[in-house]
Parts: C-alpha cells; structure tokens; sequence
C-alpha cells in the first residue's frame, strides 16, 4: 500500500493554506465550513481564536453565535469539519467547503467515484473534468429534496496536479443535499454542499458539517488511494458489514458499465436515459473488458448495469443485445473476473409480464410522484411490489433462484 501523508494546514490571521512537499494546494480567505442560512446574510466575525488544532469564530449579529473549525493531524491524514452554534432560529440550505475566494489551484483534472456503505468501492468511469476545459460547473445531485434513484452517497474527490494527488472523502455526509463546485481560470472557486430549504433550527442548537477525511499521495494514479482510505473507514467501523462477513473479493475495486453507458463506440455522448440504457450489449461489455485489460487497470469484479433485461421487471438477458448471456459470464468467469447483475426486486414497468399477468401484486403511488434521474429526465415512478403479500414473496424468491442458478442469469446486485 503506498504511503500517505496528511500535509501542512497554516491558518495565518484571516488565512489557511494547505501545503504538500512545498506546494500550496489549497489557499483560502473568509470563513471557512461555513454554514449558510436563509434569508440571513453571513456577517463578518467580530474576532477569532486561533490554536493548533483550528479556530473559532464569533459573531455580534446574525444567525451565528460562533463557528469552530476543527483540523486534527492523524499522522497518515487529516480530518476537518466545522460545529456552529445558533444565535436565532434559521433554515440551513448550504455549507461552503472554503471561504468565498477559496482557490484550490493548479490542478489537471479532477475525479469523482463512490464507495458504498458496504465497503465496496462503485465506479464505473471516473468523471474527468479538465479546469480550464469543458469543466465550468459540476454539480453532484444527491437526492435534493425530490425522489431520486442516486440515493446519497459518499461522493469522494481526487485532484491530480504535478504527479501527486490530493484525496478529499468523507467520514459522513447529511441526506438530501448536492455537492457543487465550480471553476474559473483553472483554479475551483466554489465548492458547497447545498441543501435546499429543509432543515430548520433554533436558536441555541448546535449543528455540525460532514467531516472530511485528506491525504496527499506521491502518485499519479488514481486508484492509489483508495486501500488506504477503506482501510481508515474500515478501522472507524464505518461499514454496515465487518469484512470478515464477505468474501475477500468483495472489498475490490469494482467496474461498473453504467459510466460507460454514456458514451457511444465513436466517442458522442448519448441524448436519453432510453440511449443510456440500451447502450449495454455483449459487444460493449466485451469492448469495455478489453480496454481495462490493454491497460492493465486493477478491475476483477464487473457488474453489468441496467438494462441487460428488456424491461424492469422481467429479469432475463434482453436476447436482442445478449445473444447469449451464459456464454458471456462463463468467458468472464475464465477470465479471473467475477460478475454481478444489476437487479430491482421492487417494482415493474407496466409493460412487464409480471405486471400484466399479477397486477393483483402491485401498489400505485397516489400522490403521482415523480423521479428525477440523469439528464433532467423526470419519469412516473414504477408500480411497487406489495411485500405484504405472501404471494409476492414467494414469487421474488423463485425469480431470485433462477437468476441465481446455472440457467441464464447468474449473481445480481441490488439497489
């Protein structure tokens, strides 16, 4: 495992920078892990303490009593989040990350994954966003207030600039919110988690940001960090399921054909979600192995993504793109890599066969929600299984078996 290191914070009157073998990666002006308020203008600190291990703010006016910032050096990394304490009652709806002329500068690109809270890491393509190219503004939705399949995760973040890296994870993160960063002059100027208007407080109560997890690696490969920041979540017990529960395997990197989904053979970026979906074929998981074989990228374990089935609901190989799945799995399989399906046992299209011939196991949504999914593509919500009902279950449990049996399909991943 490579090392890691937690750099050099330096807070310096109304300053911080963050500083790595003599670079400063980070320099930032103005309140920093700031919370911000509706309808409240955040007011300048009426004066500050400094110590080692941060510094407080403290206010004469507005919503805000104090704000501490909290940095603590733990030798192979750092950790930093803010507590505030409230002087009126306020609606929270973002926290800014750094102050308002923050600039984390000099960096090449930037990639984003995921690691779930089973201590898997998900990533199908890492989203590359060059500054200074077509990167102006990136916003990561995490279920903001509306229905939302990307239910939140812990969105992590690698900056790559003069052969090191910077990792940027988290310890924890609230629900409903979305990161946004923004760029300009290849230098990030806006990096918040924004909430929307839902989280309402009083006066006197405390609140406190997501914690962040950093380290600087020399290495300009982005799959360097993340042993060592599973292994600092594993050692803070922040998985559901302790390791020793699951096979070796299944803490692996993992690759996901979602990401790659996007993206025709010939380079254009597909229109709709429809595009996104079918996307997927023998001949596009085949062509996907081979690039990470030519590059030797460390993937043994690939998850075919929606929609290897025709329609929701009907859960075998779509024989127009998979001619013959078992076929595929089993080369997979003597290739070294294990295989996962993507698989919903909790509702299905209307056009499914289960649908049309049990409608009897199915509730509708009476409120006529609506979920926003990529592309700002909104579609009716799906008719949901009634697990109330013995019958559902036992018909779950059949299609479960088969999929899991030497017939068709094989091991699915849920979500």
């Amino acid at each position: 495992m490579s090392m890691s290191s937690p750099g050099t914070f330096h807070f310096d009157d109304d300053f911080l920078k963050i500083s790595y073998d003599g670079i400063d990666f980070l320099k930032s002006s103005g309140l920093l892990f700031a919370p911000v308020f509706e309808h409240f203008e955040t007011a300048a600190p009426s004066r500050m303490i400094r110590k080692r291990s941060g510094i407080t703010y403290f206010f004469d006016r507005g919503p805000l009593e104090s704000l501490a910032v909290f940095y603590d050096n733990r030798g192979t990394h750092f950790e930093i989040h803010s507590e505030a304490a409230l002087a009126k009652d306020a609606t929270l709806t973002e926290w800014k990350a750094f102050g308002a002329d923050a600039n984390l500068a000099g960096f090449d690109q930037i990639l984003t994954a995921n690691i779930n809270a089973k201590g898997r890491l998900t990533t199908g393509v890492f989203d590359k966003m060059r500054l200074g190219d077509q990167f102006g503004e990136f916003t990561h939705a995490m279920g903001i207030g509306k229905p939302s399949w990307f239910f939140p995760l812990p969105v992590n973040y690698i900056f790559a600039a003069y052969y090191k890296l910077l990792f940027l994870g988290h310890d924890n993160i609230h629900d409903f919110s979305q990161w946004t960063l923004s760029a300009r002059d290849r230098n990030i100027n806006r990096w918040s988690l924004v909430y929307g208007n839902h989280l309402k407080f009083r006066a006197g109560q405390k609140i406190s940001s997501p914690r962040w997890i950093g380290f600087f690696m020399d290495a300009d490969d982005p799959f360097a960090p993340w042993p060592v920041y599973t292994k600092i979540l594993r050692q803070k017990g922040r998985f559901k399921n302790s390791h020793h529960e699951r096979p070796s395997w299944w803490a692996n990197l993992n690759y996901v054909t979602w990401g790659d989904q996007h993206v025709y053979k010939n380079g254009e970026k597909t229109a709709t979600y429809r595009q996104t979906e079918t996307n997927l074929s023998e001949e596009t998981v085949r062509r996907w192995i081979g690039i990470i074989e030519k590059h030797h990228l460390p993937f043994r374990t690939i998850t075919i993504d929606g929609y290897w089935c025709p329609r929701i609901g009907d859960w075998h190989a779509d024989e127009k793109r998979f001619a013959d799945m078992r076929l595929l799995v089993d080369e997979l399989h003597g290739r070294g890599y294990k295989v996962i399906f993507w698989y919903c046992p909790f509702e299905a299209d209307r056009e499914a066969d289960v649908f049309r011939t049990h409608p009897e196991f199915f509730l509708e949504e009476k409120d006529g929600q609506e979920l926003f999914l990529e592309k700002d593509i909104k579609v009716e919500t799906r008719p949901r299984y009634d697990y109330t009902r013995p019958d559902v279950r036992e018909f779950i449990r059949e299609d479960i078996r088969r999929m899991l049996s030497s017939a068709r399909d094989v091991t699915t991943r849920t979500d």
